[in-house]
């Protein structure tokens, strides 16, 4: 779960990290359907691009504190998203996200595991 700390609100529920070259350079792009309640963190990563995207999504970007540096709303296919200065991770989560969770630069998200789930995989 990715919770924004100052609003208080779920970003995602669900999320999978994209930490490999062929992890980030596939991210959602096989995808057909748009994602629901679930996020990609791409890390390393300073920028994203929506190319052969099926549907819209919202970009987080990230420093290294978790601490949003950039926020892009329904960002649509065919897009290039620049890096910006202190970017260390870029989150993709569904299209609306981040105008219904109030996210914007300056505040922090917090990634919480469930370590049930995680002990009995």
């Amino acid at each position: 779960m990715i919770i924004n700390v100052d609003t208080g609100k779920i970003i995602v529920q669900d999320f999978k990290r994209a930490d490999t070259f062929g992890k980030r350079f596939w991210g959602l792009l096989l995808r057909r359907k748009p994602i629901v309640d679930e996020g990609l963190l791409l890390s390393p990563c300073r920028s994203v691009h929506t190319c052969f995207m099926a549907f819209p999504i919202d970009v987080i970007y990230l420093d290294r504190f978790m601490l949003v540096v950039a926020a892009y709303s329904e960002v649509r296919s065919w897009r290039f998203l620049k890096s910006v200065k202190g970017v260390q991770h870029v989150l993709e989560v569904p299209s609306g996200t981040v105008v219904a969770t109030g996210t914007k630069r300056g505040h922090k998200l917090e990634f919480l595991t469930n370590y049930l789930t995680n002990i009995s995989e």
